[in-house]
């Protein structure tokens, strides 16, 4: 039977689960007031969809049209929105955000999926930032990456046995838990990171 671990530091201590410590995360800045965000954007594109012809642009309309335009991802239900550290994105009737920033370019977030279930509960880019790109397939289950301006890269994963969650890259949890073999060597995360009075940790299988 494999020997879970958990990773204090470079302690490695052998117990029912994998779980790595590190520093908690610090508090998210506040968004800009001047930005929209996907979720006044989600609003507005339900009032605005029928009163106008909506138009696609730029990298997020190449996207699309390379992607399987309209067949998958549905109609745009409004022209593309700016959005907070110089990002857009537009919304489609099939579930998804097709987003873009200078970071990141051009990729989507499939919303009637679970990883994208998840980055709209905690509150979209204004969180986690933009995607790094599309939802990939990985042994076991899936993943997504996300870029945010001033906190690094976070990591969606989802399998059947855990269900979706979140690890941190910027943070000492995530990156060691990346640097180290991911999934391969941990398994999937079972839970978000936690902090506690003597630092933070995370759950993995």
């Amino acid at each position: 039977m494999k020997s879970p671990k958990i990773l204090a530091g470079a302690l490695a201590l052998s117990l029912g689960a994998a779980v790595i410590t590190g520093v908690p995360a610090q508090a998210e800045p506040q968004q800009h007031p001047s930005f929209t965000t996907t979720a006044q954007m989600v609003n507005l594109a339900r009032v605005a969809a029928d009163d106008y012809e909506v138009t696609l642009r730029g990298a997020i309309g190449d996207y699309f049209r390379t992607h399987g335009g309209e067949a998958h991802f549905g109609e745009p239900l409004a022209d593309e929105w700016p959005l907070e550290d110089g990002g857009a994105g537009q919304q489609f009737d099939n579930g998804y955000i097709i987003y873009w920033s200078p970071q990141t370019g051009a990729f989507a977030v499939d919303f009637d999926g679970a990883i994208g279930d998840t980055y709209r509960q905690g509150d979209y880019e204004s969180t986690y930032g933009y995607p790094l790109f599309d939802e990939v397939n990985i042994p076991g289950g899936a993943m997504q990456k996300f870029y945010k301006v001033g906190k690094g890269t976070y990591a969606f994963y989802w399998s059947p046995s855990t269900g979706p969650h979140t690890v941190w890259e910027g943070g000492a949890i995530g990156g060691r838990f990346t640097s180290e073999g991911g999934t391969g060597t941990f398994g999937f995360p079972t839970g978000e990171e936690e902090v506690t009075p003597y630092g933070a940790f995370q759950v993995f299988q």
